[in-house]
């Protein structure tokens, strides 16, 4: 059940809470929509995104990146530590 998602308008100016990610391609995240992610290892996110579309994000950089997703997919994920920003 979703806890920490909640939407807002526009890109964040600062995040609140966040939850380590172990990304799958069936499940969407423990704490519900996202507002940014982080990672700590740059490389490329298969994702969700809130409103149903998906996408391949190439380049995701190390540090916060303000995607807003309800999944982040195994297949054609190659970040590492990547944490969901609320």
């Amino acid at each position: 059940m979703a806890t920490k998602g909640r939407p807002r308008e526009g890109a964040p100016t600062r995040y609140t809470d966040g939850s380590a990610v172990t990304p799958d391609d069936a499940v969407d995240l423990a704490d519900g929509p996202c507002v940014g992610l982080s990672c700590a290892g740059a490389g490329v996110a298969s994702v969700d995104f809130v409103d149903g579309s998906t996408a391949i994000i190439v380049g995701l950089l190390v540090g916060a990146n303000p995607y807003a997703v309800t999944r982040v997919r195994s297949t054609g994920t190659t970040a590492t530590g990547i944490v969901a920003l609320y």
